[in-house]
């Protein structure tokens, strides 16, 4: 239990240094964070798995500009609230641990964490169809391999 208090403690202090540390948030550190966060959301991280292969799916300049809008406009407030959970996940469960926490409190935590993710997913859900607006079916295609693969790649 120490050892996923500890990771969660330092993926967030990873999260938190880099946000404070660039304010631009170059695209490259936005897709080591958002690949950190992933596990907040059952639904993937769309936006960095198609910048990182942006050739490969040929966007266009314009695609990459309406991609690059809707990440200026979402991913800090997106990224907060995947913070929030993630700080919450450590309290609830130092809570869950302490023999004085009562049954409705812990109940409550999780109820917070529930509306977090639901927040994310909204955020989640609004890059989504944003990327379907503006693919083209074949890109939608080629996305849907590149997400299998990167899976696999994460499992080995």
């Amino acid at each position: 239990m120490k050892k996923w208090i500890i990771l969660l403690l330092a993926m967030y202090w990873i999260t938190e240094a880099s946000v404070l540390a660039d304010e631009q948030l170059r695209r490259d550190d936005l897709v080591v964070r958002l690949a950190l966060m992933d596990k907040i959301s059952y639904h993937p991280n769309l936006l960095p798995v198609i910048l990182r292969n942006s050739d490969y799916l040929r966007l266009t300049p314009e695609q990459l500009e309406g991609l690059n809008a809707w990440r200026k406009s979402n991913v800090r407030s997106m990224l907060s609230k995947m913070e929030e959970i993630a700080m919450g996940r450590i309290e609830f469960m130092e809570a869950a641990v302490n023999p004085s926490t009562m049954d409705h409190e812990l109940q409550a935590r999780q109820r917070a964490l529930f509306k977090l993710q639901q927040e994310v997913l909204a955020y989640k859900l609004s890059c989504r169809r944003n990327i379907i607006s503006i693919f083209t079916p074949e890109q939608w295609d080629n996305l849907h391999f590149l997400l299998i693969d990167s899976q696999q790649t994460s499992l080995k």
